[in-house]
């Protein structure tokens, strides 16, 4: 049956052992402490929603673009939260109780709001390197770009781009498969034919025309003197290319 076979079949049983188990909880609500009863579903759903992606080797994470590893797993957590809260005010000062659900609200609402302004930062930032990139002519006849990102802070989580991003910027800005971008370690085992991905299936990654020529042309991305994030979001002029040829 493979993996994802069986991943399906653990998603279809998350929906409905989750019906159960709110079923079976709210029959037993009257006779069961309701914090108590909360925290234990919770705890079967982060289990049951834990279990596709262990059977597909991903652990949810907060990291880059791992965090998509984590769709099954909100609604339990957010009943361990809950009756963690409930069990807290059962136990220590009504104040305290409330202060602590005031403060951890704020900390979640915060998270919430600066995640998604993160990535429209990260994209905006793509947008005006894939644009000054048109405005680079020594660029578009280059086989191989070697990046230098000066300007990491404004990538989403201050990640790294990976070969294949940058591959895609050089695309949409002179279109075709002829060249290959990337950062010097990943450039490098390119250039000595030793890059896995790209022996696989180029066609993947929009390098299926490409060939090393000899040369690199290094493209250091830099962000301009008093840039910042929140203007680059609002579509503000904020990097500079410094270009050069080597080979």
């Amino acid at each position: 049956m493979g993996v994802v076979g069986i991943a399906g079949i653990v998603v279809v049983g998350v929906l409905g052992l989750s019906g159960l188990v709110l079923a079976a909880s709210a029959i037993r609500w009257a006779s069961a402490r309701p914090p108590t009863m909360l925290a234990v579903v919770g705890a079967a759903l982060v289990a049951i929603g834990y279990a596709p992606y262990l059977l597909v080797q991903k652990l949810p994470t907060f990291e880059n673009w791992e965090s998509r590893h984590q769709l099954l797993l909100p609604f339990g957590i957010a009943a361990l939260v809950v009756s963690a809260l409930i069990l807290l005010g059962d136990f220590a000062p009504r104040r305290l109780a409330r202060g602590v659900t005031v403060v951890l609200i704020a900390v979640l609402a915060v998270t919430a709001a600066a995640a998604p302004i993160s990535l429209a930062v990260d994209w905006r930032k793509q947008e005006q390197l894939i644009a000054l990139l048109r405005e680079s002519p020594q660029i578009e006849s280059a086989r191989t770009v070697q990046f230098t990102d000066l300007a990491t802070s404004w990538n989403f989580g201050s990640r790294t781009y990976r070969f294949y991003e940058y591959t895609a910027f050089l695309r949409a800005a002179y279109g075709g498969e002829t060249r290959l971008g990337g950062e010097e370690q990943e450039v490098a085992l390119a250039v000595e034919g030793d890059f896995h991905p790209l022996q696989v299936n180029p066609d993947m990654y929009g390098v299926a025309d490409w060939k090393s020529d000899g040369k690199r042309t290094l493209v250091v991305i830099a962000p301009r003197e008093n840039a910042n994030a929140w203007g680059l979001l609002f579509g503000q002029p904020s990097m500079e290319l410094r270009i050069t040829t080597e080979g």
